[in-house]
């Protein structure tokens, strides 16, 4: 006789996430919450003018490549599965990604000046 139609498929859902796939999903959601947080912090210099669209788009890039990076070298998963993305975005990590903004911001306003002291750390 020949196979009755959907013997041998999967029954239920999607396929259990892959190890990579789970990686992959809990650095896009760190990635998103860090970005969210950089454009916010970047768009008072540009509604102010201090920065233009380029610049912009420029400093966003990689502040968020160099904060997502940071994080990934202590954490490689990521943001965990469960983790609250409020909780993990406390004010010690806020203040931390602001000073890195706010070097980018000095850095794409000045190439080649040093760092004003009190950014410096």
């Amino acid at each position: 006789p020949p196979p009755q139609a959907g013997a041998g498929a999967p029954t239920g859902g999607a396929a259990p996430l892959s190890p990579g796939a789970a990686e992959r999903d809990g650095e896009g959601r760190l990635r998103a919450l860090v970005c969210n947080f950089v454009k916010e912090a970047v768009a008072p210099f540009f509604r102010s003018r201090l920065l233009d669209k380029d610049q912009f788009k420029t400093v966003a890039k990689k502040a968020t490549d160099k904060i997502v990076e940071a994080h990934l070298q202590i954490t490689p998963q990521g943001l965990e599965p469960g983790a609250d993305a409020e909780t993990w975005l406390n004010a010690s990590k806020k203040k931390k990604m602001q000073a890195v903004v706010e070097r980018y911001v000095h850095m794409a306003r000045s190439p080649g000046l040093p760092l004003p002291p009190s950014a410096a750390s």
